[in-house]
């Protein structure tokens, strides 16, 4: 993952926005995963906790590969989609970094 900083803005997005179909099933396919190898093993509530749980447990996961290309295409799709809302972020958190 390039960006691991923004996983609260990717959980925001995959949770709140409307989402293309193609990051609709890798997001779901990625969460599937995650089941079927149990790094979920209780359901949370709150879906944007559970999903940046998961973006941070993927991008770490170098040993479970698929997870970790699974995260890393979800990140290449949502800065394809809301390039216009992560650079706005990206530099929102520089500016902030600057002062």
């Amino acid at each position: 993952m390039k960006y691991p900083d923004l996983i609260p803005l990717y959980a925001n997005l995959l949770c709140n926005e409307t989402i293309s179909e193609e990051l609709e099933d890798i997001s779901q396919y990625f969460f599937q995963s995650a089941v079927d190898t149990r790094v979920i093993q209780t359901f949370d509530d709150d879906t944007e906790r559970m999903m940046k749980r998961l973006l941070e447990f993927g991008a770490a996961a170098t040993a479970d590969t698929k997870l970790h290309c699974l995260s890393n295409k979800l990140e290449a799709l949502l800065l394809e989609e809301f390039s216009g809302q992560i650079s706005e972020a990206r530099s929102s958190a520089d500016r902030r970094l600057e002062a």
